[in-house]
């Protein structure tokens, strides 16, 4: 609940929340297992230890970096100053049973474009880098 607010301000909240997210969508009682347990503890050191998230400068390029689980998507929106990537935002969902089932190489292809939406009135109109975070994107390239 709460924690949701703060959403944009923890790296990969989808995939620290899902137990907790899980537990929730079942109409029966909460079963407060090790998982749930383990997810709000983390949930709260994270947020008494955020990193500082810095104001967009729209003058200079963005950099968007993605990345895709089994069972969630992540993304970070910075910005280099001063020769170090800064976070200006995180975004994280799950991944519904349809995506779930999608290739590796799908996955982090969704990332990407779910990302460039959610990031849209950062990113629309503007120089950006998308950052991988894995090798899959390789076969990219060397598309004619």
């Amino acid at each position: 609940g709460l924690t949701g607010y703060y959403r944009k301000m923890i790296k990969d909240y989808a995939k620290i929340a899902k137990p907790l997210t899980l537990a929730l969508r079942t109409d029966k009682d909460i079963i407060i297992s090790e998982d749930y347990i383990q997810a709000f503890e983390t949930l709260k050191s994270l947020l008494q230890n955020s990193p500082i998230l810095q104001l967009p400068n729209f003058d200079k390029p963005f950099i968007l970096t993605t990345d895709a689980s089994n069972y969630a998507l992540g993304a970070v929106l910075s910005q280099t100053i001063d020769g170090k990537d800064l976070p200006i935002s995180f975004a994280s969902r799950t991944l519904n049973r349809q995506e779930e089932n999608y290739s590796t190489i799908e996955k982090e292809l969704l990332a990407i474009v779910w990302a460039c939406k959610y990031f849209k009135p950062y990113i629309y109109g503007r120089k950006f880098t998308i950052q991988r975070t894995t090798d899959h994107y390789n076969w990219l390239h060397n598309l004619k």
